[in-house]
């Protein structure tokens, strides 16, 4: 399994923080390279998520995201037209 990274200082305490991340109907409004996000299901901790974006090449895929708030947010593919792993 792959593992990505990444870490930024933010001036928001972590519960604001992942309210942006986790607004993934929003993803147009802040990520130029999505063009189209919404969202198929949603429950508690779980979400399913459309997007179409393009970053290397236009794309089109459906995330399902466990969300363990405020601070894990893990994803898995669902289907698409890009080869993308699992991140968890």
């Amino acid at each position: 399994m792959s593992i990505s990274e990444q870490s930024m200082l933010v001036a928001a305490p972590i519960e604001t923080v992942f309210d942006v991340i986790a607004d993934f109907a929003n993803y147009t409004k802040f990520l130029p390279e999505i063009e189209e996000s919404k969202v198929l299901k949603k429950s508690t901790n779980k979400v399913e998520a459309y997007f179409v974006s393009n970053l290397i090449k236009h794309s089109h895929y459906t995330l399902a995201f466990n969300l363990k708030r405020p601070k894990l947010i893990t994803w898995m593919m669902i289907e698409g037209d890009i080869l993308i792993k699992t991140y968890s």
